[in-house]
């Protein structure tokens, strides 16, 4: 999928890191400037927390770049 995304000139970057998840993944969109984020949707309930995950909500939330987020 990379290789598809970047042969139609898309700048893409895959990262592992430790630390607290949200933390970390503010922390990563802060310090290198990126135009997009993309996200999975894990939740199983009906409340917007779970619809989007707990995690994906409070980043989609915390941040000034688009989220997509997919399932």
């Amino acid at each position: 999928m990379i290789e598809e995304l970047e042969g139609v000139d898309l700048s893409v970057r895959v990262k592992f890191r430790g630390g607290y998840i949200k933390e970390g993944i503010l922390s990563e969109v802060k310090e290198n400037g990126y135009d997009i984020m993309v996200m999975s949707n894990r939740g199983e309930k009906c409340d917007m927390k779970n619809i989007l995950g707990k995690v994906t909500e409070k980043i989609g939330s915390n941040v000034e770049i688009g989220v997509l987020i997919v399932n």
